[in-house]
């Protein structure tokens, strides 16, 4: 049987993060396993996450290993949620057929992931995919053929092991679709909405 498991790099997000639990509970399909990985927020995300992991009897929760203090200057604080993401998944308790990484200010449509697994089953070259973003009820344009949003996407985990480690800047979610491709993969986002719940950018 498939399995996969996702991770949450979170970081100040007690607004939003109930309600990617709600939709990850109402899955058809739910994840075998959830790693919330705190990023020393400031808000309440963390006892958020902790009744999270109450409820959901695939859910847990880490802190990020990327120290609180760092340069907001350094390239590292700008990839901190890829630093949160890999913890995540050397965290992972089981072995999985993929690995997705799921913002904590997201919602699904209910059967999101059964049909992102579908799309892998039917092609066996799929290394990454994804859905459609929407904002304020309108889709964000991908820019690129076979670009894939890094807040709701699943990785083929022989795929996943190719593109990484993820580099630590700025565009490290194009970076390895290109390695993906190199690999003889495909990436593509498929016509599967999921909502961004905040404006891009406003995260502390």
């Amino acid at each position: 049987m498939t399995s996969y498991a996702l991770v949450s790099p979170v970081r100040n997000e007690q607004a939003t993060l109930g309600a990617v639990g709600l939709t990850l509970y109402k899955q058809t399909v739910p994840p075998d396993e959830w790693v919330i990985v705190d990023d020393h927020s400031v808000d309440d995300t963390w006892e958020m996450a902790q009744e999270l992991v109450r409820l959901l009897p695939f859910a847990r929760a880490i802190r990020s290993p990327l120290p609180a203090d760092d340069d907001v200057n350094s390239g590292a604080v700008r990839a901190r949620d890829v630093y949160a993401f890999e913890a995540g998944v050397e965290n992972f308790t089981g072995s999985y057929d993929f690995v997705g990484k799921l913002d904590g200010d997201v919602a699904l449509i209910s059967d999101y992931y059964e049909r992102l697994l579908e799309r892998f089953d039917a092609d066996p070259t799929l290394g990454v995919a994804g859905g459609v973003c929407y904002e304020n009820g309108s889709p964000v344009a991908v820019t690129t053929q076979g670009s894939v949003r890094g807040a709701a996407r699943l990785y083929r985990w022989d795929c996943w092991e190719r593109v990484t480690p993820l580099d630590k800047h700025l565009g490290w979610d194009g970076i390895d679709l290109v390695r993906a491709h190199l690999a003889g993969y495909t990436t593509e986002s498929f016509a599967i909405p999921f909502d961004h719940l905040r404006p891009a950018g406003t995260r502390r």
